[in-house]
């Protein structure tokens, strides 16, 4: 157990000084991911707010933030175990102590760390910028921001199991990305959806966390009086990620029989 919380230490310390050691590359990420909500928020502002036009300033920050949470979940893992194929190291991950699932959530866990210290600041420069105000309860947002992160590294793990068998799936990795971006709510209502396309949006993480953050952000709603969303939202997203091990697993097993896992 100590040598699992010594793994997850070194994988954050690793990310914490490969930012700091690139800090122009980080900050140019968090100067390109303002620039496009800022050209988003200018654009639907620019329309008015009409009834098609999208979502209103708060839930359009809240919806950006998470959905680039949404981003690096679906990016860590596939991009992780490529960058090791190419460098050549991949089978030192299977050789390690540690399951191949563990190393994966560990470098996801410590992407989200560091995500974290790129998207802070880009909600303070759209909060100084636009004037949107907002008051966030941090305990009951951190808890309902984790159960929505759980679920989307079930399609990390996904992804992790393409790049497996198929050595790349940048394509696949945008779909799911953009697929997100406009129809889990994060600028385009669900109810502007088309109707087919509501319920497959409806059983998604990232929609149910989404509704439940600007409930509890915008609208007022207390935890308590969410307690079936919210329910709902673990199972949700737990199942998700169960699906998400289950084929990184029977990806792992078809390479290994195969012989391709060091073949890029």
């Amino acid at each position: 157990m100590i040598g699992r919380l010594v793994f997850l230490g070194a994988e954050i310390k690793r990310e914490l000084i490969m930012q700091r050691r690139y800090l122009l590359n980080t900050i140019m990420f968090v100067l390109i991911n303002y620039i496009l909500f800022m050209g988003i928020y200018l654009g639907i502002k620019s329309f008015g707010r009409g009834p098609d036009l999208g979502s209103g300033p708060a839930e359009l920050m809240l919806g950006y933030l998470l959905w680039m949470y949404a981003a690096g979940g679906l990016n860590s893992m596939g991009d992780q175990l490529a960058g090791m194929a190419t460098r050549g190291c991949l089978e030192q991950v299977y050789l390690a102590p540690v399951s191949p699932l563990y190393i994966l959530a560990c470098k996801s866990a410590a992407d989200v760390i560091s995500g974290s210290l790129q998207v802070i600041p880009i909600m303070l420069a759209v909060i100084l910028t636009t004037g949107i105000k907002v008051s966030i309860p941090i305990l009951p947002s951190l808890l309902i921001w984790g159960l929505t992160i759980i679920g989307l590294y079930g399609f990390g793990y996904i992804l992790a199991g393409i790049v497996l068998v198929h050595k790349r799936a940048g394509q696949a990795r945008e779909l799911l990305q953009w697929f997100f971006f406009f129809f889990c709510g994060v600028i385009v209502p669900l109810e502007k959806l088309p109707p087919w396309l509501q319920p497959v949006s409806r059983i998604l993480p990232l929609t149910q966390g989404l509704d439940m953050i600007r409930a509890l952000i915008i609208r007022g709603e207390a935890l308590s009086q969410m307690g079936d969303k919210l329910f709902l939202l673990f199972l949700n997203s737990m199942l998700y990620l169960l699906i998400g091990m289950a084929v990184f697993l029977w990806s792992n097993r078809i390479v290994q029989q195969r012989g391709t896992l060091s073949i890029y």
